[in-house]
């Protein structure tokens, strides 16, 4: 890769931590008109072990961790994974003002600042939208777990982990 800081998750250590057989990368698809909001084979568990195994590379707990998640999709059960997990959770999606989690809570779109991506321990790509400044996030964010290879080919300080 041109980016050393593109860092894919390795399909077999994934498949072995998450029984993920079906494993397979949209980065090198056609780019199409109407990108997938999720991948199709990635389910809410999987993308949740991605972000643990992510945070773990970084010598981090899920338990406290700040993340961003960019598009909420699957009635936002990625979010409610991670909540149950202890994580800080917070999204940005410009078509859902707010979600209502199962436990009653409810959860509103926070505004995407440089003060917020600086702060974050991980950002979750869920939904790929020219609405998302990539370039600012690429260059302001630590580590970013990308389920549309929204940041490929885009250079910055972030360590991109791509599913």
């Amino acid at each position: 890769m041109d980016n050393e800081s593109e860092k894919p998750l390795d399909p077999k250590r994934l498949a072995t931590q998450v029984d993920l057989w079906s494993y397979e990368s949209y980065a090198d698809d056609e780019p199409s008109e109407n990108p997938p909001t999720l991948a199709p084979l990635l389910s809410a568990r999987d993308v949740v072990e991605a972000v643990m195994i992510a945070l773990n590379d970084e010598a981090k707990a899920t338990r406290h961790s700040r993340i961003l998640v960019l598009g909420v999709v699957d009635q936002g059960e990625v979010i409610e994974r991670l909540l149950r997990l202890g994580a800080q959770v917070s999204y940005h999606d410009p078509a859902v003002a707010r979600i209502d989690l199962l436990d009653g809570e409810t959860l509103e779109s926070v505004a995407v600042s440089d003060d917020l991506l600086h702060s974050l321990d991980c950002l979750l790509i869920m939904r790929n939208d020219d609405v998302f400044d990539w370039q600012r996030i690429a260059n302001e964010t630590r580590l970013v777990v990308d389920c549309l290879s929204a940041l490929h080919g885009i250079k910055g300080r972030a360590r991109v982990v791509t599913l």
